[in-house]
């Protein structure tokens, strides 16, 4: 059993509407090399049962109050956000943002845990159960492509033909993938998740019927105490067993000219984002195409920072932001355009956030990638993964980086 997870407090809580738990993993990168900031906290977790306290990103950027809150960013606030006409189906029903005032929340640092709220009672239940005895396994039906290779492919040409006439210059494009689940437990798939792909923004997020399942190694944006923080990554490679060929496998991502250019791309991109609210000149890149290593790959990340401007809510910097550079690519308008006519249904959560907001007005979000959704209404099941798509792209790599990024995921059951 994976002792990160408060498998007791999970169990009491399972009828509840709204769960939110926050996971880096410490256990599983003590001896590893990751960003700053990375491993700040072992994990948060926030639950509630009211549903009369919740609000949008917007009416909290207009709101006084001093709280907690815990939620979600879908990728679908795109659509209003930036003008941008939907003409595309959701596979299932999620508020574009939502975020819910804990009635329970509790921090984990350096192993010891701190209830910070507890109204429901929740404090005097084990967060540890020693073994939980399950009858059956969850089960996922073979994972349904929404498209063909063979469109896949000819969409690449059309991007790649729309990068040569000057339309824009990079594109997150985007394969979804469905499933339906059998002998669903929630504890059982996220145990399962933790232990084979952990990473340092992992989630299990529950909001009513839909319950994400999230293997993030990305950070979206940070606030700390007016200091901004986005660690983009672009660059992708395959890990080894054989050490020799694992750090073959580093070395050619770092010396990719074609994964740089990437990651250069959303770095620009990024700084852009920031500068719409931060103090003129105090954007620094402080680490530039770095590569780091999680279980399943190597990732190339950079870190972008700047100092807010004090005199505006933080939270506009966030919606400013998003969404994110990285799972759209620039210029971002157009492109959003572009994956809106190539997808064919909108991405929901996934390439979204998940992440919360102090009472301080401080924050943390991830980018919802290496994620499972599912929705137990319909009992389905869907993944997504995508790659950024640049003039020297080779069409059949892509898609081969699409399906790295599902095996771990799709592999688990």
């Amino acid at each position: 059993m994976n002792n990160i997870i408060p498998n007791g407090w999970l169990k009491a809580v399972d009828k509840l509407p709204y769960i939110s738990f926050l996971n880096s993993d410490v256990q599983h990168f003590k001896n590893l090399i990751l960003p700053e900031d990375y491993l700040k906290v072992d994990w948060i977790f926030a639950a509630s049962e009211a549903s009369t306290s919740t609000k949008t990103l917007e009416q909290l950027l207009i709101s006084g109050e001093n709280k907690w809150w815990f939620g979600h960013i879908a990728y679908d606030t795109t659509y209003h956000w930036n003008n941008i006409k939907q003409e595309n189906l959701s596979k299932y029903t999620i508020s574009p943002s939502f975020f819910f005032e804990p009635q329970f929340l509790a921090i984990s640092k350096n192993s010891k845990i701190e209830i910070i709220i507890d109204t429901i009672g929740l404090g005097n239940v084990n967060p540890f159960l020693d073994k939980i005895e399950f009858k059956t396994e969850p089960k996922f039906n073979n994972f349904m492509n929404d498209i063909s290779k063979k469109t896949y492919l000819e969409n690449l040409e059309f991007i790649k033909k729309s990068i040569k006439q000057g339309d824009f210059y990079e594109i997150n494009y985007c394969l979804h993938w469905k499933s339906e689940i059998k002998n669903y437990n929630s504890i059982q798939i996220l145990q399962k998740l933790s232990g084979q792909s952990p990473a340092p923004f992992s989630a299990f997020y529950k909001h009513n019927s839909i319950e994400v399942f999230c293997a993030s190694p990305e950070r979206f944006l940070k606030n700390e105490n007016g200091r901004l923080l986005s660690q983009p990554i672009k660059g992708t490679s395959q890990r080894s067993s054989n050490s020799i060929l694992d750090h073959e496998f580093k070395i050619g991502l770092q010396n990719s000219i074609k994964e740089r250019a990437e990651n250069v791309m959303i770095v620009d991109l990024v700084r852009n984002d920031l500068s719409i609210h931060s103090i003129p000149g105090s954007i620094k890149v402080t680490e530039l195409c770095n590569i780091y290593s999680f279980p399943s790959v190597h990732q190339m990340i950079s870190s972008v920072e700047s100092n807010i401007n004090p005199n505006i809510n933080p939270l506009e910097a966030l919606k400013s932001a998003f969404p994110m550079g990285s799972m759209t690519g620039a210029p971002k308008k157009i492109v959003m355009e572009t994956i809106e006519y190539l997808e064919n249904q909108t991405r929901g959560l996934y390439s979204g956030s998940l992440g919360y907001i102090t009472p301080e007005r401080n924050y943390d979000f991830n980018v919802v990638i290496r994620s499972l959704i599912c929705d137990t209404d319909q009992m389905l099941a869907f993944n997504s993964a995508g790659s950024a798509i640049t003039w020297d792209s080779l069409p059949e790599s892509e898609y081969l980086e699409c399906i790295l990024k599902t095996k771990a995921i799709q592999s688990l059951f």
